[in-house]
């Protein structure tokens, strides 16, 4: 992974970061969450470094982030017909149980954004979407 200046100026090589399909800051500009699909983790970056500061073992090739002040949400799921949403919370670094996600989908390639004190995931189907406005929060 490389990590560029706002000018794309190579500042940074981080070599240990294995397959980033999504990367995305927190909201205040602190930290970068990176979605590590080949190794099933969530990296943190660092952006003052440029260094990892931690690793969040989700399971199941993580692939889309979405990240609240609170929350960091992630899309999962290694092979079209399986695929979920679930989430780390930042003050305690808990992630949520990777057997019961917060949402599951058929394909592991949906979108997510968030805005309005709310979750939105959109393409794909949402079989098991908890709430008919289609967001969680």
């Amino acid at each position: 992974m490389r990590v560029l200046s706002s000018s794309g100026a190579l500042l940074a090589t981080l070599d240990d970061v294995a397959g980033a399909s999504d990367a995305t800051a927190s909201p205040e500009g602190t930290e970068v969450y990176v979605a590590a699909t080949d190794s099933d983790e969530i990296v943190v970056i660092d952006p003052s470094g440029p260094s990892i500061s931690e690793r969040y073992d989700v399971g199941a090739c993580p692939r889309e982030l979405a990240v609240s002040e609170t929350t960091v949400w992630y899309t999962f799921g290694c092979d079209l017909g399986e695929g979920g949403i679930n989430h780390i919370t930042r003050a305690t670094g808990a992630v949520h149980a990777l057997g019961s996600p917060d949402a599951g989908f058929e394909f592991a390639f949906a979108r997510l954004g968030v805005g309005g004190g709310r979750l939105f995931a959109y393409e794909g189907a949402l079989p098991a979407w908890p709430t008919t406005g289609g967001s969680l929060g």
